[in-house]
């Protein structure tokens, strides 16, 4: 799974289960609202906030650890208005992260940066030619379906335009040896995401979400396993 291509910020599911969701089918076209919903704000922050502050947490780690290297351990972190939203990085096939009782998820699925450090094609030197490399990237034709279910519910396709994040410009410091082949140094981006939240918080207990990103040439999958631990140390 190339680091590039597919980000994945929270994709969970039960390896052991081995099902895969039928192509192209979407619950949400059936009268079920699905299990994620689009984020347009989640404690205080909106949407292309979050997403900037993901990229502006992942770009300065040096590739030798960075998360979005194949192999590297998964980085849980939080992000947003005194770090109530929880969120993750990491490109490996499965992935286990705890986060606590009431926090809310960002969950980024398959996305790109651009950036003025970057060589082409994800290069650009201002805002605007930043946006126009993320806007490409999202109306790539070979991108078919963003499956996501939870708890081995019915897959749903965000890879609709409602599910469809672009973040504010941010700013990052590119370390030596950076990923993505980034020149060291201060550097701008801009971030394209589909991005879900769940539709209802997480309860105390083992969570599970699969995804799938099915392009015209291949199908990338992701597994995460949430540990949700009760506030305080107090069970529900």
């Amino acid at each position: 799974m190339s680091a590039r291509r597919a980000v994945l910020a929270v994709t969970v599911a039960l390896v052991s289960l081995g099902i895969a969701p039928a192509a192209g089918a979407d619950d949400s076209r059936h009268g079920h609202k699905g299990d994620f919903k689009p984020v347009h704000r989640l404690a205080g922050s909106s949407a292309a906030e979050l997403l900037a502050q993901w990229w502006e947490t992942v770009l300065p780690i040096p590739a030798a650890e960075n998360p979005l290297v194949a192999g590297n351990p998964e980085l849980c972190f939080d992000i947003g208005r005194r770090g109530k939203v929880a969120t993750y990085a990491s490109i490996n096939e499965t992935v286990t992260c705890t986060i606590i009782k009431g926090q809310r998820l960002f969950l980024v699925t398959f996305g790109v940066e651009c950036s003025s450090a970057e060589p082409p094609p994800f290069f650009g030197a201002t805002e605007a030619e930043q946006r126009a490399c993320v806007e490409g990237f999202l109306a790539d034709p070979e991108i078919v379906a963003i499956r996501l279910s939870l708890d081995g519910g019915p897959p749903q396709d965000v890879h609709r335009k409602r599910f469809e994040v672009i973040s504010r410009q941010g700013s990052v410091v590119f370390p030596e040896g950076a990923i993505f082949e980034a020149a060291p140094g201060p550097a701008t981006f801009v971030a394209g995401d589909w991005a879900v939240t769940t539709r209802h918080r997480l309860r105390p207990g083992t969570h599970t979400i699969r995804l799938e990103v099915e392009l015209t040439d291949e199908t990338l999958t992701q597994v995460v396993t949430f540990n949700v631990l009760p506030r305080h140390g107090h069970d529900d």
